[in-house]
């Protein structure tokens, strides 16, 4: 395996264990779950920018459990 291979590997993982523990622990919904979320995936991790995060919101009515919570 190279480095480039056990990197991604590494950063998939990594993200796979966020979202196991924010759907454990997440308690309020999908409403409550998207602060928690922009505040650690934009702010702490930056992995994404707000526009980036802005952006998903916008898509999640049409694909995820938000669409009867924001639309």
């Amino acid at each position: 395996m190279t480095i480039a291979a056990t990197s991604a590997h590494g950063r998939i993982r990594e993200v796979v264990v966020y979202f196991l523990r924010l759907g454990l622990l997440g308690f309020g919904g999908p409403v409550a779950l998207v602060g928690q979320m922009e505040r650690e995936l934009v702010a702490e991790r930056k992995w994404l920018t707000n526009e980036q995060m802005r952006e998903a919101i916008a898509h999640g009515p049409e694909v995820g459990p938000l669409s009867s919570r924001i639309s």
